[in-house]
């Protein structure tokens, strides 16, 4: 893109590595990471850290003592590893203490077989996703195992897709704010292209999402 003369770019990362980082030093045009932090570089992140620790809190909050979470690859610094220590730490500062945690890629699929193996080895009264998407697989391996959501097993997710709504029972999930991420986006790229000053870090917000995939369970 920079052989291209583009006036600047905005890299939307799954993760960011050393060769990112000495492509962006190597170019002469301005790029704007969004939904990772890289230390020096122009960035715009999820708060993922609290959106996981209110999710891990409100989960604790509804009597869950036993948990199971389906996180990603810890390489995804914001998913893999912030949300996933959210959560951990809004459950342990709860009281809960029998914390599992799992990897699933992103995908349906490969969430159903995680799931069908967790199941297999224990029994979480709920099940925290690090996506909507890897929610939607461990319903289908939930479903396929005779359980229902949430008489047996609660379910959560992050995304806050239309579909989550839709579904029987919606879903409890957390929505960030991609809309006014986008937006930010785009007035922070023009203003670096314009050689305008910009913070190094912007953080975008989220709203938490109360489907009825989560049962309160008495103490």
């Amino acid at each position: 893109m920079s052989r291209q003369k583009v006036d600047g770019i905005i890299l939307i990362a799954t993760g960011v590595t050393e060769r990112h980082m000495e492509t962006i030093n190597s170019i002469q045009i301005p790029v704007l990471v969004v939904a990772q932090e890289a230390e020096g570089y122009t960035c715009i992140i999820n708060d993922d850290y609290q959106a996981g620790y209110e999710m891990g809190t409100y989960i604790a909050e509804k009597g869950h003592k036993s948990v199971a979470y389906i996180g990603v690859a810890e390489s995804d610094i914001a998913v893999g590893q912030r949300r996933k220590q959210g959560i951990i730490d809004g459950l342990s500062q709860t009281g809960v203490s029998d914390v599992r945690t799992f990897v699933s890629l992103f995908n349906f699929e490969d969430a159903s077989g995680v799931t069908k193996e967790i199941l297999e080895e224990f029994s979480p009264t709920a099940i925290i996703c690090a996506t909507d998407n890897i929610a939607f697989g461990a319903l289908k391996a939930i479903l396929r195992a005779g359980k229902k959501v949430p008489d047996d097993i609660s379910l959560t997710g992050f995304g806050g897709y239309t579909i989550s709504e839709v579904i029987h029972p919606s879903l409890t999930t957390i929505r960030f704010n991609n809309e006014g991420t986008g937006l930010m986006a785009a007035n922070t790229i023009i203003k670096m292209t314009n050689g305008k000053e910009t913070p190094l870090l912007q953080v975008s917000g989220f709203e938490f999402i109360e489907g009825g995939s989560v049962k309160e369970l008495k103490s």
